[in-house]
């Protein structure tokens, strides 16, 4: 029975093709190598190996150190029998696996391919009762193991016939790699007779074994770091690996060192450089981090209360090392290292202050300097609730009612990082029971939201908005929420779903509730069917708060502006604007916090009127103030006046004229 070893097709080609984005293989490589052979990435994979263009060596620690899964390269005494038998044959033949011995409850599996590793441990938990340690070896190691007699007796034994050995490479015998760098250390380079990955190891390939090691370690006698032995390695890897885990990843913030100071030269921080921005960005309660690279520099920014802060700490580092940053990052979300010419999203997810989950949404991007990160932290225990997010006493009272309510449709407007998905959240919090089914389809999933079926859309592949649409109708829940109405499809699925017994909570970007009826208008849905299906609009903003220890008189507060703005001659000679000097509790800049300012449109028979009348937006307007409706610019006044807010604020949040 043949046993093959070899690397996945799409590990080979990632390999490869991180060759060529670095330079060490040139671009006519690949059109060679298919010359008179049927082209497999893997084929070339181990033709390189077998022509010594890249080395083992350097192969698997590359694939360790992207993967955070140690080397190892266990002698035969470690070997043991029963560990060889507890895996079925038919999974170490697929995956090229050898299950060696056992530690504790979990089972070791020496593996090629870390890309192969969740699917293989999926497997193996529903064949065995182990919980898999996977390890990284060579090819070459994997060959010298099943070869051992015990080794090729219990597999044989496993399986009830002999096993032989055979390499997937079908161009051995030709040479393809003129153009090629090699990415290999200077002893490899040297070795003579390099030994075939397609033959057995034999007593004298043992021995050529043995001499290339021992010229290995002649050739770094003079380096700082000496040759350790595989097995030595791989024990401290696995050690400083289960350091960096349990004193820093696992760690919650509260307990983690941060550094004042980071020494540009020695690239073995980077661990705990990246860990420190996320922690210090938990700890901080900033909203986003940007970590960018420019032609002569590189900084990382957080936004804090709106504002965008640069973190000159980290600046010198991060230019020193920023590809190695960005590729812990990627790793960290769960993306593709190799990848370095396409967008990219993933997710993250630290231990917080109190212990607690702390999920980040990930994207990269890449630019002319080298790929920019932006993270949303998603602080966010969604169990905040909406009492705490600033709304009126009145409106609070008109959202409660929208949203329980046995069907119609709730919108949240605004622009982008106004908190929609917060008050959103807020609300299904609210009437988050184990009686009520809940779906989500979202872009990305922002919280997570106990007891609810949350779906992450995905155009790529057809996972639209509409098409989630669709399928929740059939799963018969009592709450939907869409992330964000963006198109007529969506809007038409989502405004008959209101209408036919189901609460549908969503986002549109407008400017305000008023233009959130024209909108849908403009959409194309009926007038009739928006004053059935509408039972409240929610439109919001952020607005950066005085801080409170530094307050003085606002200069900006003459009788004109204050009119200007939209109070009255007799308002504005009463009121007393205010502004934050800047003092050390909000570093200088006078502001301290955000504050919602809120308007909350409900449906009542005047407005409803009004809409299947096609009213225009001051007809609707008029409407709703008959109503006792208030619009953002009257609430955020009323902030200016108990000076909560300045004018300067005010006039930048709403996007009034100076």
């Amino acid at each position: 029975m043949r046993f093959e070893l070899h690397y996945s097709k799409a590990t080979s080609e990632k390999i490869i093709k991180s060759l060529e984005n670095a330079g060490k293989l040139s671009a006519d490589v690949v059109t060679n190598f298919g010359e008179g052979n049927e082209f497999n990435w893997d084929d070339m994979l181990i033709d390189l190996l077998e022509h010594n263009q890249i080395s083992e060596e350097w192969l698997v620690g590359m694939l360790s150190k992207n993967t955070a899964i140690i080397r190892a390269f266990p002698t035969e005494e470690v070997i043991n029998p029963k560990a060889l038998t507890a895996l079925p044959f038919y999974l170490q033949q697929q995956y090229a696996a050898i299950p060696y011995a056992f530690d504790e409850k979990q089972l070791k599996v020496l593996i090629l391919d870390p890309f192969t590793r969740n699917d293989l441990n999926t497997k193996i938990r529903a064949e065995t009762n182990y919980n898999a340690q996977f390890e990284l070896t060579s090819l070459t190691h994997m060959k010298f193991l099943l070869e051992l007699p015990k080794v090729e007796q219990a597999l044989s034994g496993l399986k009830g016939t002999a096993v032989t050995l055979e390499s997937t490479s079908k161009a051995q015998q030709n040479t393809h790699f003129s153009g090629l760098e090699t990415a290999t250390t200077p002893a490899t380079k040297t070795q003579a007779n390099p030994i075939s990955p397609s033959a057995l190891l034999s007593t004298e390939n043992k021995v050529r074994i043995e001499e290339n090691l021992k010229q290995l370690q002649e050739s770094r006698k003079n380096e700082a770091e000496p040759l350790e032995a595989p097995e030595e390695k791989a024990k401290n890897d696995l050690q400083k690996l289960d350091e960096v885990r349990k004193k820093e990843r696992d760690a919650p913030v509260r307990e983690f060192k941060f550094r004042d100071k980071w020494q540009v030269s020695d690239p073995d921080l980077v661990i705990r450089f990246c860990d420190q921005i996320l922690f210090e960005a938990v700890k901080t309660k900033v909203s986003d981090i940007h970590i960018e690279c420019f032609r002569d520099s590189a900084k990382i920014r957080m936004r804090q209360d709106g504002t965008m802060i640069v973190k000159p700490l980290y600046s010198d580092y991060l230019f020193k090392h920023y590809s190695a940053i960005i590729t812990r990052f990627k790793i960290m979300a769960d993306c593709d290292i190799s990848e370095r010419r396409l967008p990219q999203d993933g997710a993250i997810t630290i231990k917080g202050p109190g212990n607690e989950d702390v999920d980040f949404r990930f994207n990269v991007l890449p630019t002319k300097n080298g790929e920019r990160i932006v993270m949303r932290i998603l602080a966010g225990d969604p169990a905040l609730s909406l009492e705490k997010l600033g709304f009126d006493k009145e409106d609070y009272n008109k959202i409660i009612d929208a949203i329980t309510a046995p069907q119609g449709m709730v919108l949240v407007t605004g622009p982008t990082g106004s908190g929609k998905t917060t008050t959103l959240y807020g609300a299904l919090q609210y009437i988050n029971k184990p009686d009520i089914n809940i779906l989500t389809a979202e872009d990305p999933v922002e919280y997570y939201l106990e007891g609810a079926g949350q779906v992450q859309a995905n155009e790529k592949i057809g996972l639209t908005f509409s098409e989630i649409l669709r399928s929740f109708l059939r799963q018969d829940p009592e709450v939907i929420l869409v992330g964000e109405i963006r198109d007529q499809e969506t809007i038409d699925i989502a405004i008959k779903a209101a209408l036919t017994g189901h609460l549908l909570l969503s986002t549109l970007h407008t400017n305000d509730s008023i233009s959130t009826i024209t909108r849908l208008q403009n959409m194309g849905v009926p007038n009739f069917m928006i004053s059935s299906a509408l039972a409240i609009i929610i439109a919001q903003r952020l607005a950066r708060t005085n801080c409170a220890n530094c307050l003085e008189d606002d200069p900006r507060a003459t009788l004109d502006n204050l009119i200007k703005i939209g109070f009255s001659e007799t308002e504005a000679q009463e009121v007393k604007a205010k502004r934050g000097k800047g003092c050390v509790t909000c570093n200088g800049t006078g502001l301290k916090g955000r504050k919602g300012i809120y308007e909350v449109l409900r449906m009542t028979k005047k407005i409803e009127q009004a809409i299947i009348a096609n009213g225009t937006a001051p007809e609707l307007l008029k409407a709703a103030k008959e109503d006792g409706f208030k619009t953002m610019q009257e609430i955020a006044r009323g902030f200016i006046a108990q000076g909560f807010i300045s004018i300067e604020e005010f006039q930048s949040t709403l996007n009034l004229e100076s």
